[in-house]
């Protein structure tokens, strides 16, 4: 990582590479991901609702209780969300 990157955008950039990584697990298993549809032609995988959970949860804990605002499961919004 460049030394001019704040430690703010590097726990960021790692929890991107993090999340990238869950990523590419769920698509070596995606045979086997389960699949649902959130309305018409509207669908959301087992991959897409852990990976959202996993970096929710990752952003609380890394920047002092954040939230995030995700596609899959909303949240909350605050001063500090993502």
């Amino acid at each position: 990582m460049s030394s001019l990157m704040s430690p703010y955008h590097a726990t960021a950039l790692n929890l991107v590479l993090e999340a990238g990584s869950l990523a590419l697990d769920f698509f070596a298993r995606r045979e086997n991901l389960a699949m649902s549809t959130k309305g018409l032609l509207d669908f959301v995988s087992q991959a897409d609702c852990e990976i959202e959970q996993s970096m929710a949860a990752a952003i609380a804990a890394a920047f002092d209780g954040a939230h995030l605002y995700g596609e899959e499961g909303g949240g909350k919004t605050s001063d500090d969300y993502w």
